[in-house]
């Protein structure tokens, strides 16, 4: 009988903390990614780097063969101690800090795909936080702060302004594109624009903190992890993707409507 009522008593409170989470609170990071850069895991080793530009290769722990080659010699670099209030994380200065790769995102190799990243923008000057704008008129691909808003480059000079950026504070962004649309997420909660303009193809690749062309746009603020999904993942994915980390950072309620 005390067996009994012990095993009833356990599965209450496994029951309660379940449903203490709220309906949809899976916390796990969807599979099949491209492309994850992770300033926990920045050197793919989980040894911590030194802070500064003590490091040039930001690892994919998805595929190593497609690394990120930070360039922070005139300023940014490594940050934190791993701590809510400081977590891990890449700073850049909005001049010149950069971290470039070999991905190819074009909508004719990937013609839906889903960016995501942990974000701490400083300013709200217009800028590139992902990227594959080549600068020239085929805009392409790009997470963009624009107004103070998160926004979406694509195909044409037009941009798509959805959720207010965060000043100083940490938050989750998603964008995911497909033939006939966009997403914006900011903390799961979900921004769409149908019917967007067709997405031309450049000879950029994937670019972390600035243009992808060249030297425009910086972005300046702090950068915890970025991942690159060769598919649209669904809200209750990227939902589910932002609850699996959020408690790494200060104050961040992930939406689950």
């Amino acid at each position: 009988m005390k067996n009994l009522i012990l095993f009833v008593f356990l599965l209450s409170l496994i029951t309660s903390c379940s449903n203490s989470s709220g309906s949809g609170s899976s916390k796990s990071l969807p599979g099949g990614a491209t492309a994850t850069f992770d300033a926990e895991n920045a050197k793919g080793d989980r040894s911590i780097p030194s802070t500064g530009c003590s490091i040039s290769t930001w690892v994919n722990t998805s595929n190593s063969s497609l690394n990120g080659n930070l360039d922070c010699s005139l300023g940014g670099g490594f940050a934190g101690n791993g701590i809510f209030t400081s977590p891990y994380r890449f700073e850049f200065n909005g001049t010149s800090t950069v971290v470039t790769t070999n991905i190819n995102a074009q909508p004719n190799t990937m013609s839906s795909t889903t960016w995501m990243a942990w974000v701490y923008p400083t300013s709200t000057t217009f800028q590139h936080v992902l990227s594959l704008d080549n600068h020239s008129g085929a805009f392409n691909r790009a997470l963009v702060l624009q107004n103070s808003n998160w926004s979406a480059f694509t195909g044409t000079s037009t941009t798509f302004e959805s959720h207010s950026v965060d000043l100083n504070q940490w938050q989750h962004v998603a964008i995911v594109y497909t033939p006939s649309g966009i997403t914006i997420y900011k903390n799961g909660t979900a921004s769409s624009f149908g019917s967007a303009p067709t997405i031309n193809n450049t000879a950029q690749t994937f670019t972390i903190g600035r243009s992808a062309a060249g030297g425009w746009d910086y972005f300046q603020g702090a950068i915890a992890w970025v991942a690159v999904y060769p598919r649209e993942l669904g809200k209750s994915e990227v939902q589910s993707a932002c609850r699996a980390l959020a408690n790494r950072f200060d104050a961040i309620v992930c939406d689950s409507n």
